[in-house]
């Protein structure tokens, strides 16, 4: 199952659930630059997830988002448009202090009039056609009082609140996050699916940042809280080592004496 980006508030949770529960339709949050923060029920049903699995079904789901994404910013109301593979989404603005700091859609809905498109991406034809089928049909005039119903959601304070704080920078949300799990996981991958960022993503904005590829950086960040704790507590070296998340004591010795020029030892004294 796939990691949901983010924790929502309870309250918010329950207004994602509701909606669902309401409509039948899939309800998305998205920060400022379209990355999905949190989502109810799932992230793709199995239609949408049988044509991602080909590269230019993939490619043309992420134009089509891109292009809403857009547009909506662009009318700064809500935009109604059918997706490429034939289904109905709908994308609305959130604001703060009359600006668009984010974006909540419904989407991958089998509207009642539609018909099943025609696959040229290397997808099996029946195959698709049997997850279109189990797809629920919804009227045009229900996806229409869902969206009336969207619109009044961007105006939630919960929602409000729970886009700005995603709207913090990213590298205070990596710092942030590399100290609360200093101890465990710091894998390129681990940080990839919690931020949503393919490696090539990850790699450009540590390099841009902070001159540096993301195992160093982490492994910086590492030793950093290694000095601190070297410097005020009593703790023993292959302690702190391991408090830092480098078991191993002898390439930490190796690691902390290339950082700081002296060992460990001789740093606390």
């Amino acid at each position: 199952m796939t990691e949901k980006p983010y924790r929502a508030s309870e309250d918010l949770e329950n207004l994602l659930k509701d909606f669902y529960n309401l409509t039948g339709m899939k309800i998305c949050i998205y920060d400022g630059d379209g990355k999905e923060l949190c989502y109810y029920p799932e992230r793709y049903s199995p239609f949408c997830k049988y044509l991602r699995s080909f590269p230019d079904a993939e490619e043309k789901c992420r134009r089509c988002d891109l292009n809403a994404l857009a547009e909506c910013k662009k009318t700064q109301s809500a935009y109604l448009y059918p997706c490429h593979a034939g289904l109905t989404e709908c994308m609305a603005p959130v604001r703060l202090n009359d600006s668009i700091r984010g974006f909540i859609g419904i989407g991958q809905i089998r509207e009642k009039s539609s018909r099943f498109p025609e696959t040229d991406y290397g997808a099996d034809r029946e195959t698709a056609k049997k997850y279109w089928e189990s797809l629920p049909e919804i009227p045009h005039d229900k996806i229409l009082s869902a969206i009336h119903i969207l619109e009044a959601c961007t105006g939630y304070d919960q929602l409000k609140r729970f886009v700005r704080e995603q709207n913090e920078t990213l590298g205070s949300r990596l710092e942030a996050f590399i100290a609360e799990h200093i101890r465990g996981d710091l894998g390129v991958n681990r940080l990839c699916r919690k931020f949503l960022l393919s490696r090539r993503e990850l790699y450009a904005f540590v390099r841009e940042n902070y001159r540096c590829t993301p195992a160093e950086f982490v492994r910086l960040r590492r030793l950093r809280y290694a000095a601190e704790l070297l410097k005020t507590t009593d703790l023993t070296v292959s302690e702190i080592a391991e408090r830092c998340g480098i078991g191993d004591y002898n390439y930490f010795s190796k690691m902390f004496r290339r950082a700081y020029g002296m060992s460990a030892r001789d740093f606390r004294k």
